[in-house]
């Protein structure tokens, strides 16, 4: 008698939970390698005050990046459906496994698979899926490469960004500054205001109507 599906409605959704804190976990290490030391040692030009925002901005883009790809990755492969089928043929290999125990025969003879008796459980599970896991794998690869790419373009976006940012802050900081000498230059002594006004009116008679014009 094969296994009841009623036990194992449920493994594929542990496995998939299961998947999902491993990911959690190699997350994490993203968080422990993206230090601001580590930031800093990459990008030695970006300014102190913008370090750990950037690098904050760029951890969480790479961690959503790569939790939509996982989550493609479950859709496309239909993980959750072979997982319920794996978690059958494991179930079932298992019960004939132990019926044979109990039978003192070979578990040879029963380890079959769960649908066809001439056919080992290991060649079922692995031997129709391997030119399709070569091709998968060739893609998975192509579009990691891709991924790495896209990364790559984010980081020099964000440099340029954090560039043009510390540019513009330069630029205030040099006008404020001129604004400051600008101002300090006006506040001159009441003698030099005298001269100031009659080197003006000196200039203005030069002139003429016509040249004030």
């Amino acid at each position: 008698m094969l296994a009841s599906k009623s036990s194992y409605d449920n493994s594929h959704d542990i496995r998939i939970h299961r998947f999902n804190d491993a990911l959690d976990k190699f997350l994490e290490l993203i968080d422990e390698r993206a230090t601001n030391k580590n930031f800093q040692t990459a990008l030695p030009h970006l300014d102190a005050n913008l370090l750990d925002s950037a690098r904050k901005q760029f951890v969480f883009h790479l961690k959503d990046a790569i939790k939509m790809e996982k989550d493609r990755l479950v859709d496309s492969y239909t993980l959750r459906d072979r997982l319920a089928e794996l978690e059958y043929l494991t179930q079932e290999a298992d019960r004939r496994n132990e019926e044979a125990r109990q039978r003192g025969v070979a578990t040879s003879t029963l380890y079959k698979d769960a649908w066809r008796s001439n056919m080992d459980l290991n060649t079922t599970l692995r031997a129709p899926e391997i030119p399709q896991r070569r091709q998968r794998l060739t893609e998975m690869e192509e579009e990691w490469e891709m991924l790495e790419q896209e990364i790559a373009e984010e980081r020099i976006k964000l440099q340029k960004s954090v560039e043009l940012e510390e540019q513009r802050r330069n630029a205030a900081r040099q006008a404020l500054n001129s604004l400051d000498e600008t101002l300090n230059g006006l506040q001159t002594s009441k003698n030099e205001e005298v001269r100031l006004h009659s080197t003006l009116n000196m200039l203005m008679q030069g002139l003429g109507p016509r040249g004030i014009a």
